[in-house]
């Protein structure tokens, strides 16, 4: 089993990669956290066209959950920027998923994907989204965004790769002694909010399935 730890190396937002703890100082370091498996990351070379699913809500995600097609926005972007491959998505697509919800939603969306001619089929849920909350210099609750990816072979269901990511900002009050770093960037305070972590998560883990891919043709 493929197991790897991808850190802010694959994450190049504006912040660089110490999360939120820009200069140094004391303090603990912050860092976004991606697992991804692929048992078997031969089989991705027959991967060629993926239909990518709008992200789903586990119960405890639903009460702070934003429009579903926002996210679906900025996976789809990711998508299109990290994979060399065809994918299918957008808004027909959200529609039939959504008349597809219920509970062997996953059958239903394979067999979409088969009606479709599609390799594989690429679903996202997210277990925790949360938004900060607390004014431009300063957040009370940090964001915290977490979500598991998984790129399901059309032909037989088989998980032939997935992603776990988890990001949660720190609090004030968690890190005191960071904050005048925060605030002498020029760009301002540099918390982020949820859909900028989901984002990058986004970015990160779709970076790591189009790398596993293209190394199964060297």
């Amino acid at each position: 089993m493929l197991k790897i730890v991808v850190i802010c190396a694959l994450l190049l937002g504006a912040l660089g990669c110490q999360g939120y703890s820009v200069t140094g100082g004391a303090g603990p370091i912050v860092t976004p956290h991606l697992v991804t498996t692929s048992e078997t990351p031969r089989e991705l070379v027959g991967i060629n066209s993926i239909l990518v699913a709008p992200p789903q809500f586990a119960e405890a995600a639903r009460g702070s959950a934003p429009n579903q097609s926002m996210l679906y926005g900025l996976l789809t972007d990711a998508a299109d920027e990290e994979l060399d491959l065809k994918l299918i998505s957008g808004t027909e697509v959200l529609k039939r998923f959504e008349s597809a919800a219920s509970s062997d939603s996953q059958a239903k969306q394979l067999r979409l994907a088969k009606e479709m001619h599609l390799d594989g089929l690429l679903l996202t849920t997210f277990n925790q989204y949360e938004e900060r909350q607390g004014s431009k210099v300063g957040t009370n609750i940090p964001a915290a965004v977490s979500f598991r990816m998984k790129l399901l072979r059309v032909a037989d269901g088989a998980e032939l790769w997935s992603g776990s990511y988890y990001f949660k900002d720190q609090a004030l009050s968690e890190n005191l002694f960071r904050i005048k770093d925060k605030l002498t960037e020029k760009s301002g305070p540099q918390w982020r909010n949820a859909p900028e972590l989901a984002r990058q998560g986004f970015k990160s883990a779709m970076s790591d399935l189009g790398s596993k891919r293209l190394q199964q043709f060297s």
